[in-house]
């Protein structure tokens, strides 16, 4: 019957999603993620919150019920386990950067043209579709996770080396010393200046979201980031960070170091750009394609 190919279908699409989201490193930390959606939340139409209220609700009755709004940007996250890997690479895009090496003497391959800027255009397709709320509801919830995916600056580069001639895998190749082990776990968070919250969340964890992101979209307003909001194409988004910030990424730091006081603090300033210019486009995506 109706409901049981209902049930069948999302069965599949979560088998679909597990394989798509199960090689994420953790793109960004939860914490990270919930307050570029909390950003997002703050700059949407009222249609379009009520129209993402409803759909995002859709799957609650068949799958994990989410006590909080911003919980939501972490399902992709939250559903990773299965081992199937055909549509790993969703959340990324590693354009190389080689760094004493010639590009005819390293054993970098080019990605696969399956990465996140093609699955952001997939999950806006289905948005905007009136048809299928159970798809709908699903690629919301991808697409919550993966706009924060693609500003992180490290998910757009690799760095290939001599010692590394296929790429140093977006810097967890990328050995430091100090609170994190790798490049890539160091930005990921945020350079450890912002705590990571418990979930679910509580009332405290919440209030913790909202100053973050409140004192995030001061310092970052719309104004400040208008040059870059006025990207629309999404595969010009990822090389305007890969030139702007990603490259900048291996600047002013060695492998097996400390990283230094002035690296942590001037790289938070660059978190927080991305972050808030994350929460801008993801509103910007919701406004102008959910129906």
């Amino acid at each position: 019957n109706a409901e049981y190919m209902g049930y069948m279908r999302l069965n599949t699409l979560i088998i679909l999603a597990l394989a798509m989201f199960m090689e994420l490193a953790a793109a960004w930390s939860d914490t990270i993620h919930m307050i570029i959606y909390a950003i997002a939340l703050r700059d949407l139409d009222e249609d379009t919150a009520e129209a993402l209220d409803k759909n995002l609700k859709y799957m609650n009755e068949r799958d994990v019920h989410y006590n909080d709004w911003f919980e939501y940007a972490c399902w992709a996250k939250d559903i990773r386990g299965v081992g199937l890997t055909m549509f790993e690479g969703w959340n990324y895009a590693a354009y190389p950067y080689f760094d004493g090496i010639n590009p005819e003497d390293s054993d970098y391959r080019p990605h696969p043209k399956y990465n996140v800027t093609s699955a952001i255009k997939q999950a806006l397709t289905l948005i905007s579709n009136e048809e299928g709320p159970l798809y709908k509801s699903m690629m919301l919830r991808f697409l919550l996770h993966i706009v924060g995916d693609m500003h992180q600056p490290l998910n757009v580069i690799t760095r290939v080396t001599p010692k590394h001639t296929s790429g140093d895998n977006s810097g967890r190749l990328f050995k430091i010393r100090g609170q994190y082990s790798d490049l890539y776990s160091l930005w990921n968070n945020a350079m450890g200046k912002i705590t990571e919250i418990k979930r679910p969340l509580d009332k405290a964890g919440r209030a913790t979201i909202n100053y973050y992101a409140n004192s995030i979209k001061e310092q970052y307003p719309r104004e400040k980031l208008s040059q870059e909001l006025r990207i629309k194409k999404l595969y010009v988004m990822t090389a305007h960070i890969y030139d702007k910030i990603s490259l900048y990424a291996y600047d002013d730091i060695q492998e097996f170091t400390t990283p230094t006081e002035y690296y942590l603090a001037s790289k938070f300033e660059r978190c927080k750009q991305l972050i808030a210019l994350a929460g801008y486009r993801l509103a910007d995506f919701l406004n102008e394609n959910l129906e």
